[in-house]
Protein backbone atom coordinates (compact mmCIF):
# COMPACT_ATOMS: atom_id res chain seq x y z
CA UNK A 1 0.00 0.00 0.00
CA UNK A 2 1.52 3.57 -0.82
CA UNK A 3 2.18 5.85 2.08
CA UNK A 4 1.56 9.07 0.63
CA UNK A 5 -1.53 8.38 -1.31
CA UNK A 6 -3.40 4.48 0.28
CA UNK A 7 -3.98 3.02 -3.01
CA UNK A 8 -3.58 -0.88 -2.94
CA UNK A 9 -2.19 -0.73 -6.47
CA UNK A 10 1.24 0.35 -5.79
CA UNK A 11 3.95 -2.11 -5.32
CA UNK A 12 7.80 -2.13 -3.96
CA UNK A 13 9.94 -2.11 -6.81
CA UNK A 14 13.09 -1.81 -4.84
CA UNK A 15 14.45 -0.92 -1.31
CA UNK A 16 17.16 1.64 -0.70
CA UNK A 17 19.28 3.72 1.96
CA UNK A 18 20.75 6.29 -0.13
CA UNK A 19 18.83 9.55 -1.70
CA UNK A 20 20.69 9.20 -4.88
CA UNK A 21 19.91 5.16 -5.01
CA UNK A 22 16.16 6.28 -4.48
CA UNK A 23 16.04 8.59 -7.03
CA UNK A 24 17.80 6.05 -9.78
CA UNK A 25 15.23 3.53 -8.88
CA UNK A 26 12.71 6.04 -9.54
CA UNK A 27 14.15 6.93 -13.15
CA UNK A 28 14.18 3.73 -13.99
CA UNK A 29 10.65 2.13 -12.95
CA UNK A 30 9.18 5.30 -14.76
CA UNK A 31 11.10 4.95 -18.10
CA UNK A 32 9.66 3.49 -20.81
CA UNK A 33 11.57 0.37 -21.52
CA UNK A 34 12.57 0.99 -25.22
CA UNK A 35 14.14 3.87 -23.49
CA UNK A 36 15.84 2.50 -20.85
CA UNK A 37 17.19 -0.09 -23.75
CA UNK A 38 18.62 2.62 -25.50
CA UNK A 39 20.55 4.50 -22.79
CA UNK A 40 21.45 1.15 -21.81
CA UNK A 41 23.94 0.71 -25.30
CA UNK A 42 24.17 3.85 -25.39
CA UNK A 43 26.12 4.06 -21.85
CA UNK A 44 27.59 0.46 -22.41
CA UNK A 45 29.26 2.20 -25.53
CA UNK A 46 30.48 5.12 -23.40
CA UNK A 47 32.15 2.99 -21.13
CA UNK A 48 33.56 0.31 -23.85
CA UNK A 49 35.15 3.08 -25.68
CA UNK A 50 36.80 4.75 -22.34
CA UNK A 51 37.96 1.79 -21.00
CA UNK A 52 39.81 1.34 -24.15
CA UNK A 53 41.16 5.49 -24.28
CA UNK A 54 44.65 5.71 -21.88
CA UNK A 55 43.91 7.65 -18.99
CA UNK A 56 44.53 11.20 -19.27
CA UNK A 57 45.05 12.14 -16.02
CA UNK A 58 45.55 15.68 -16.65
CA UNK A 59 48.07 15.26 -18.73
CA UNK A 60 47.64 15.51 -22.50
CA UNK A 61 50.82 16.69 -23.52
CA UNK A 62 52.13 13.03 -22.45
CA UNK A 63 49.22 11.29 -24.50
CA UNK A 64 50.31 13.52 -27.23
CA UNK A 65 53.98 13.00 -27.59
CA UNK A 66 53.34 9.07 -27.10
CA UNK A 67 51.01 9.73 -30.12
CA UNK A 68 53.17 11.05 -31.58
CA UNK A 69 56.00 8.53 -31.08
CA UNK A 70 53.87 5.24 -31.82
CA UNK A 71 52.78 7.58 -35.06
CA UNK A 72 56.36 7.14 -36.55
CA UNK A 73 57.48 4.15 -38.42
CA UNK A 74 60.16 1.36 -38.07
CA UNK A 75 62.54 4.37 -40.40
CA UNK A 76 61.57 6.90 -38.05
CA UNK A 77 59.76 8.97 -40.29
CA UNK A 78 56.19 10.52 -38.91
CA UNK A 79 53.80 11.81 -40.72
CA UNK A 80 50.33 13.69 -40.85
CA UNK A 81 48.10 10.63 -41.64
CA UNK A 82 49.70 8.15 -38.90
CA UNK A 83 49.69 10.78 -36.58
CA UNK A 84 46.28 11.57 -37.20
CA UNK A 85 45.57 7.61 -36.38
CA UNK A 86 47.34 7.36 -33.35
CA UNK A 87 45.03 10.43 -32.31
CA UNK A 88 42.43 9.27 -32.86
CA UNK A 89 43.01 5.52 -31.45
CA UNK A 90 44.08 7.47 -28.07
CA UNK A 91 40.57 9.93 -28.15
CA UNK A 92 42.89 13.03 -27.97
CA UNK A 93 40.89 15.86 -29.41
CA UNK A 94 42.26 19.18 -28.04
CA UNK A 95 44.72 19.62 -31.19
CA UNK A 96 44.76 18.52 -34.50
CA UNK A 97 48.19 16.47 -35.93
CA UNK A 98 49.49 19.93 -37.06
CA UNK A 99 49.26 21.95 -34.52
CA UNK A 100 50.98 19.27 -32.66
CA UNK A 101 53.99 18.75 -35.17
CA UNK A 102 54.15 22.69 -35.48
CA UNK A 103 55.01 22.70 -31.94
CA UNK A 104 57.56 19.89 -31.89
CA UNK A 105 59.06 21.93 -34.97
CA UNK A 106 59.29 24.99 -32.87
CA UNK A 107 60.45 23.55 -30.17
CA UNK A 108 63.34 22.10 -32.00
CA UNK A 109 61.88 18.11 -31.33
CA UNK A 110 61.22 17.26 -35.19
CA UNK A 111 62.35 18.40 -38.38
CA UNK A 112 60.42 18.35 -41.50
CA UNK A 113 61.82 15.36 -43.88
CA UNK A 114 59.19 16.16 -46.80
CA UNK A 115 55.89 17.82 -47.32
CA UNK A 116 53.99 15.60 -44.99
CA UNK A 117 56.65 13.86 -42.79
CA UNK A 118 58.96 14.59 -39.97
CA UNK A 119 61.70 13.00 -38.37
CA UNK A 120 62.89 13.09 -34.70
CA UNK A 121 65.89 15.26 -33.95
CA UNK A 122 65.76 14.04 -30.27
CA UNK A 123 65.17 10.20 -28.57
CA UNK A 124 63.21 9.89 -26.08
CA UNK A 125 64.53 7.15 -23.34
Amino acid sequence: MCTRCGSSKSKIMAIVGDPSLLADAVSKANMPTEIANEFARKLQTIERKSANRPKNNGNSRSISIQAMHDATDDSGMLTIASLESELNKKGVTGHTPHQLIGQAEIEGILLRHGDESWTWLQQSS
